[in-house]
């Protein structure tokens, strides 16, 4: 089996377990458009506020803060998840 037919037999795979479960279960499929809608509102925020950035007074430096001030949560979810490792009692 060449490895582009498994790769869509995988890809199939995967999509068809995923939209079986989108279209049986109510909670995953709203959490799951939930989820898509806040990803497109934050993509469109974040061009938006780049672009702002771009028209002000040194837009070489804004467009960096703007773009460092986009990073900073990726940065806390970071130290967030070491330190959910290191609990003793991860469920209760």
């Amino acid at each position: 089996m060449n490895m582009k037919r498994f790769m869509f037999i995988a890809f199939s795979n995967y999509f068809g377990e995923f939209m079986n479960l989108f279209l049986k279960n109510k909670v995953f499929r709203w959490l799951t458009i939930s989820d898509f809608l806040n990803n497109s509102g934050a993509s469109i925020y974040n061009i938006v506020f780049v672009i702002y950035a771009s028209m002000m007074p040194n837009p070489r430096i804004m467009v960096f803060v703007a773009n460092a001030i986009m990073l900073i949560p990726i940065f806390f979810q970071i130290s967030v998840g070491i330190r959910a490792d290191k609990t003793e009692h991860k469920v209760k």
